[in-house]
């Protein structure tokens, strides 16, 4: 488990990997806010990215006024980082969708 709130010294203090959170700017001077988590704790309503995903690795080992270059399905756009920061991120635990349907195939 990665504590974002745990100090951080070197780059592990200025760089964005598992568990940042980064502010960053396209080229059009659009700004977004982005926190870097698990695959299973992705919630794009939150701002919640894999560090799977195309931005989560464009992202990943970036510094502060750092350009990257995010390789996305619809091509590839200049992004420059503004701010990398650990902070706790509020994670909602798993919970079975209400609707899902329970199968009782095979059970005796």
């Amino acid at each position: 488990m990665v504590d974002p709130e745990a100090p951080r010294t070197g780059q592990r203090a200025t760089r964005a990997f598992f568990g940042a959170t980064v502010r960053y700017e396209n080229a059009a001077g659009s700004e977004r806010v982005v926190s870097i988590v698990g695959t299973d704790e992705v919630d794009l309503e939150r701002n919640l990215i894999s560090w799977a995903s195309p931005l989560g690795r464009a992202l990943t080992k970036a510094a502060e006024d750092d350009e990257v270059v995010l390789h996305a399905p619809g091509g590839a756009e200049t992004l420059i980082v503004r701010e990398v920061r650990y902070e706790r991120i509020s994670i909602e635990p798993f919970r079975e969708p209400a609707e899902a349907e329970v199968s009782t195939k095979g059970v005796r």
